[in-house]
């Protein structure tokens, strides 16, 4: 994912959406850096380059084509602290760290607490954590 949040950049695709009336009016493809799901890069790109015009429209479409809420939740952190980390390297002028192979990685459990109220772009309200259950 921090390859995508990354390449999103240097997407053209992502470029023309910003400029248009509507990201919906643009046709094509995004400039991928990474063998992610069309729908993952799609939505980390679209967060990283063009976030005030999502919508809670997008976010249910996104969710309804069996994109699981935790993994939205995931995305959504890790592309933050990602964005954050290439910002500052920017502002300070430096290159960007050399990113850790996949073979290093662990996997991933996409998963978030039933506590967490489902309210559009809202997750940070929890209340208390139990996860016994866990939405997938």
């Amino acid at each position: 994912m921090a390859r995508e949040v990354r390449a999103a950049f240097d997407c053209d695709f992502c470029g023309e959406r910003k400029k248009a009336l509507s990201p919906y009016q643009v046709e094509g493809r995004h400039y991928s850096n990474s063998n992610l799901p069309e729908a993952i890069f799609d939505a980390l790109h679209r967060i990283v380059t063009d976030p005030s015009r999502l919508s809670e429209v997008w976010f249910k479409q996104l969710v309804f084509t069996g994109f699981p809420v935790g993994k939205y939740v995931t995305l959504v952190a890790v592309t933050v602290f990602v964005l954050n980390v290439v910002t500052f390297h920017r502002a300070l002028g430096l290159p960007l760290e050399e990113l850790p192979s996949m073979e290093s990685m662990g996997t991933d459990s996409w998963v978030i607490g039933r506590s967490i109220q489902r309210n559009f772009a809202a997750f940070a309200r929890c209340g208390e954590i139990d996860f016994g259950e866990v939405y997938a």
